[in-house]
């Protein structure tokens, strides 16, 4: 075997590494998360569907679907138990019936402070041993990758 297949052949156990790292990672901040939200008697997507509210308030019910990444069914029952707890509340679009906004409720307003304290804690704590340099690359980086990745499915 040449010198240059034994470098391919690393790179591409590297590539899967980093894949599976990034899974991993991913997969820990998400359990993590879900850990430290549940004390406010929050579910990880309650808990995200209140943070992408508390930024884009009035968002329509689609959008929220692309933002947490579930299906309209889904998010229909999560809004509808989210309702019943007064966290949210759903108004018909001014322009277009069909389309729901939704809002957070005085109930909600008052856990976005907590929440953001979790929150600061939870980016704070994992990322406590990395510099603003390695950070900065880090992003810099996973970006690369995001964007290469958005590439390949765009062209299939």
């Amino acid at each position: 075997m040449s010198k240059r297949e034994i470098v391919a052949i690393s790179d591409h156990i590297d590539g899967e590494d980093m894949g599976f790292l990034v899974y991993e990672v991913a997969r820990e901040f998400t359990n993590a998360y879900a850990q430290l939200m549940a004390p406010l008697g929050l579910t990880r997507p309650q808990a995200r569907v209140l943070a992408c509210v508390t930024r884009f308030p009035g968002i329509t019910q689609a959008d929220l679907c692309e933002y947490i990444g579930v299906g309209r069914m889904a998010m229909s029952g999560l809004i509808d138990r989210m309702e019943s707890k007064d966290l949210v509340s759903r108004s018909e679009d001014s322009s277009d019936k069909r389309i729901k906004r939704v809002f957070l409720t005085r109930n909600a307003r008052k856990l976005i402070p907590d929440m953001q304290v979790i929150a600061h804690r939870l980016y704070s704590k994992s990322m406590a041993s990395l510099n603003a340099k390695d950070l900065q690359t880090t992003k810099r980086v996973l970006g690369k990758i995001k964007g290469n990745l958005q590439d390949l499915t765009s062209d299939s």
